[in-house]
């Protein structure tokens, strides 16, 4: 009966610190993406200021194509200072270039 309940502690304490871990790890691999989605959101705005100032559609096509490309991003929108949608590019529910409005385009056809 000792054996049985020692035994019963010994899986118990073993089966909290596997969920301690297995938190910890979860934890770690959220903040690494959190970090590297900072990260490239920081490169993609560096990269669309300049065609989104000038209305450049083409070039803001080229940017969110190009981000929405990397293999661990799966939609790219370029929003404005004042909240203007200017691009949605991505792989949202499998389909490759199709944005909110279409085909990654937004409303005013940038």
């Amino acid at each position: 009966m000792i054996a049985l309940t020692t035994s019963s502690v010994v899986a118990l304490s073993i089966g909290a610190t596997v969920a301690l871990d297995v938190r910890r790890e979860r934890a770690a691999a959220l903040a690494e993406l959190e970090e590297r989605a900072e990260l490239l959101a920081a490169h993609m705005g560096d990269m669309a200021a300049k065609p989104m100032r000038a209305g450049d559609a083409l070039a803001l096509r080229e940017v969110a194509h190009m981000m929405a490309s990397l293999p661990d991003v799966g939609h790219v929108r370029l929003v404005g200072a004042d909240g203007r949608v200017f691009r949605n590019h991505g792989r949202a529910r499998g389909v490759y270039g199709h944005g909110v409005y279409g085909h990654g385009l937004c409303r005013d056809g940038v």
